[in-house]
C-alpha cells in the first residue's frame, strides 16, 4: 500500500532539498574544508547515480532476468547478491530491485532472503578495491581517460552511450574519492575526530553512531566507508574508531531498504525489509558481543601480512559480515516460515456488494517498482489484472448477481434475487472508486516507467489497449444497470424476486430476468476460459465458441421484444431502455471476445485471489 501520496511525497522530496540546500550554504561559508568535502561526496554520489542508470539502460532487462534464473538455490542467490553488488556497487540498489522482484512473484521470499546476505558480503568489495589503491595514489590519473572516454561515448546511441555513462560515473567517483582525501587532508583543527575521546564501550557505541548517521544521510554505505577511509589516511580516526564507524554505517545501510520495503511495497517487500533490518542488527549485535576477540583476530592477521589501518578496516568490514551470513545461513528456510506468521497475508474480500466503498489503492504499482524496467512492466501486468477481476465484481454489481456464484462452475446457476443487500449494489459508485480509481493509477505509474527495451514498449501498448477495454466494460455496465435497477425487484412472496404486478411488468421482468441469466454465463464462460483446469473441464471449444452460441439468446431476446411491442405488451419507452440495455449488454460482450483474444492474461489471474 502507498502511505504518501505522490504530492505528499513532492512535498516532502523539495523540503529535503531546501534542508540540504542551507545546510550546504552555511558549512561553504564557515569551512573551505567543508566545502571540499561536500564537493567529493557529490562527485561520489553523482558517479554511482551515473553506474546505475548507465547499467540498467544498457543491460536491457539482463540483470532481472539473472535475478529471477539465479535464485533457483540458496548457493546462487547468495553469489547473485555478491556478484550484482560488485558490479553496480551499490547494496542498496540490489536490495531495492530484490524487493521489486518479490512483490511481482518473479522470485520466492526465500530466495530474496538469500539475495540479501550475498549484498552484505558484496558490499564489503568497495572497501577493499580502495583499501588496496592506498591514500598515496593519484586516482585522477585513471579518472581523466575514462572520463574523455565516457564523454565520446555519450554522444552515440543505444548501449554505447550507457556504458558511456557508466565510465563517467566511474571517473567522477575516482575524482570525489580523492577530493575527499585531499579535504579531510586540510579538515585539521577544523574538525578532529581524535578529541572525541572516550573510553571502552562508549567509544565503540559513540562512532558506531557516528557511521549509522551518516549513512542515513549519504544514503550510501560506500560513501560512509569512503568517508572513514579518508578520515583514517588523514589520521583524524585512529583504527578501533574506524571499526565502529564501519559497524554503525551496515545497520545504517538496511534504513533505506526498510524504509521503501515497509511503507511502499508488497507483503513479501515488507518482510524481507525486516529480514536486512534483523540481519544487519543482529550482526552488529554479534560484533559488538565479541568485540575484542573479533578485533584482535583482525590486528593479528593484519600483523601476520603487514597490512595497514585501511586494509584493517576492509578486513573486519568482511569479517563480521561473513559472521553474519554464517549465523542466518543455516536459518534461511525457517526465518521465511516465520515472517509469514508474523507478517500475514492480507486478504481482499471476494464480494463487496451491499457496502460503501473507499478508493481502491493499487496492489502492485509501488515507487520502488520503477527500479528496474522489467520489474515496473511486470507489475503493471499485475496490475491490469487486478484491474479486470475488480471489473468483473462490477459486472455482478450492475446485473444483480453475487460474485461467488460466478466461480461455481460445476453447478452454473444464476441465483434467485432474494437478497437484500444484492439490490441496493450500486454499479456508478463502484466504477467510480474501484474501476476508474484504479485504472488511474495505473495510467500514472506507466506514466513514470522508463524502459528503451522494444519488448517491453510493445507489451506496455499491448497492457494499455487492455487497460482501456477492460475501463469500458465498466462504463456500460454503470449504465446498464439504471434500467435492470427499474425493472428489478425484490419480494418474499415470490421465488424469482419478481413483482409481477402487471402483465407489462412481467414481460419486462422475464426479459431483464433473462439479460442478467446471459451476463451471468458471459461472465462464467469469460473466467472459464481463462482459468488452469477448466478450460477442458466439460467440453473443449474456445471461448468465442461459448460467446456464438449465447448470441442466440440476444438474438431470440430482440425477436421476443419486437413481438411484444407489436402485440402492445410493452410501450415505446420500456421498449427504447429493453435495446439500450442490450446494446450495452453487447459492447460488453464484444469487449471481453477482444481481451480474450489479446491473450495477455495469466492462467488463474481471474479467479479470486486467496491471499492479497
Amino acid at each position: 500500500m502507498q502511505v504518501f501520496t505522490p504530492k505528499t511525497q513532492t512535498i516532502i522530496k523539495y523540503l529535503v532539498m531546501v534542508l540540504c540546500l542551507i545546510t550546504t550554504v552555511v558549512g561553504f561559508g564557515h569551512s573551505h574544508a567543508f566545502a571540499q568535502l561536500s564537493y567529493g561526496i557529490a562527485l561520489f554520489l553523482f558517479g554511482m547515480q551515473c553506474i546505475e542508470d548507465g547499467l540498467q539502460a544498457g543491460t536491457g532487462g539482463t540483470v532481472e532476468r539473472l535475478m529471477a534464473s539465479g535464485t533457483k538455490t540458496p548457493f546462487k542467490g547468495l553469489l547473485f547478491g555478491m556478484f550484482s553488488t560488485f558490479i553496480l556497487q551499490s547494496s542498496t540498489l540490489v536490495s531495492l530491485l530484490t524487493i521489486a522482484f518479490l512483490g511481482t512473484g518473479l522470485i520466492t521470499l526465500a530466495g530474496g532472503i538469500s539475495i540479501i546476505l550475498g549484498t552484505n558480503l558484496g558490499a564489503t568489495s568497495g572497501i577493499w578495491l580502495l583499501a588496496l589503491l592506498g591514500k598515496n595514489i593519484s586516482l585522477s590519473v585513471f579518472a581523466t581517460p575514462i572520463f574523455v572516454l565516457g564523454v565520446l561515448a555519450s554522444f552515440f546511441k543505444g548501449k554505447t552511450k550507457s556504458i558511456g555513462r557508466v565510465f563517467i560515473g566511474i571517473a567522477l567517483i575516482f575524482i570525489g574519492i580523492e577530493t575527499l582525501q585531499k579535504g579531510f587532508g586540510t579538515l585539521g583543527n577544523d574538525m578532529d575526530f581524535s578529541r572525541v575521546q572516550t573510553d571502552g564501550l562508549l567509544n565503540i557505541l559513540t562512532f558506531s553512531l557516528i557511521g549509522f548517521i551518516i549513512t542515513i544521510l549519504l544514503q550510501s554505505t560506500h560513501a560512509a566507508l569512503i568517508l572513514t577511509l579518508a578520515s583514517l589516511s588523514a589520521g583524524q580516526i585512529n583504527v578501533d574508531q574506524s571499526f565502529a564507524i564501519a559497524l554503525g554505517s551496515n545497520v545504517g545501510s538496511s534504513v533505506v531498504t526498510a524504509f521503501v520495503g515497509i511503507l511502499e511495497s508488497s507483503r513479501d517487500g515488507k518482510r524481507l525489509a525486516i529480514v536486512h533490518v534483523l540481519f544487519n542488527i543482529v550482526t552488529a549485535l554479534l560484533a559488538l558481543m565479541i568485540w575484542i576477540p573479533l578485533v584482535s583476530v583482525v590486528k593479528a592477521i593484519a600483523a601476520e601480512f603487514s597490512m595497514n589501518s585501511l586494509l584493517q578496516l576492509a578486513l573486519f568490514h568482511t569479517l563480521f559480515n561473513v559472521l553474519g551470513v554464517s549465523l542466518f545461513w543455516p536459518i534461511q528456510s525457517r526465518l521465511s516460515e516465520m515472517l509469514y506468521q508474523w507478517l500475514p497475508e492480507k486478504k481482499e474480500p471476494s464480494s463487496r456488494i451491499g457496502k460503501e466503498f473507499t478508493s481502491i489503492k493499487a496492489k502492485y504499482l509501488t515507487p520502488n517498482m520503477l527500479c528496474s524496467g522489467d520489474s515496473a512492466v511486470r507489475a503493471v501486468h499485475l496490475e491490469t489484472q487486478h484491474l479486470m477481476r475488480v471489473c468483473i465484481e462490477e459486472l455482478c454489481h450492475a446485473f444483480y448477481i453475487k460474485p461467488d456464484t460466478v466461480y461455481q462452475f460445476d453447478n452454473p446457476q444464476v441465483s434467485t434475487l432474494t437478497d437484500q443487500q444484492l439490490l441496493v449494489a450500486d454499479a456508478k459508485a463502484f466504477y467510480d472508486t474501484q474501476v476508474k480509481e484504479l485504472y488511474a493509477q495505473i495510467v500514472y505509474f506507466t506514466s513514470q516507467l522508463q524502459t528503451n527495451n522494444p519488448r517491453d514498449e510493445d507489451h506496455l501498448f499491448q497492457l494499455n489497449v487492455l487497460g482501456s477495454l477492460i475501463v469500458d466494460i465498466g462504463k456500460e455496465a454503470k449504465k446498464a444497470q439504471k434500467n435492470m435497477a427499474q425493472n428489478l425487484s425484490v419480494s418474499p412472496s415470490t421465488s424469482d424476486g419478481l413483482i409481477l404486478s402487471t402483465v407489462i411488468q412481467q414481460r419486462l421482468s422475464e426479459s431483464y430476468m433473462s439479460i442478467r441469466e446471459y451476463v451471468f454465463l458471459l461472465i462464467q464462460h469469460f473466467i472459464w476460459a481463462n482459468a488452469d483446469g477448466y478450460q477442458t473441464r466439460s467440453v473443449e471449444v474456445k471461448f468465442d465458441n461459448l460467446l456464438r452460441q449465447e448470441q442466440d439468446l440476444l438474438l431470440k431476446l430482440q425477436e421476443d421484444s419486437l413481438r411484444h411491442l407489436r402485440e402492445q405488451l410493452i410501450d415505446n419507452h420500456s421498449f427504447l431502455e429493453l435495446m439500450s440495455t442490450l446494446v450495452h449488454v453487447r459492447k460488453i460482450h464484444q469487449n471481453l471476445v477482444e481481451i480474450d483474444q489479446l491473450n495477455l492474461l495469466d492462467q488463474n489471474a481471474l479467479m479470486p485471489e486467496k491471499n492479497d
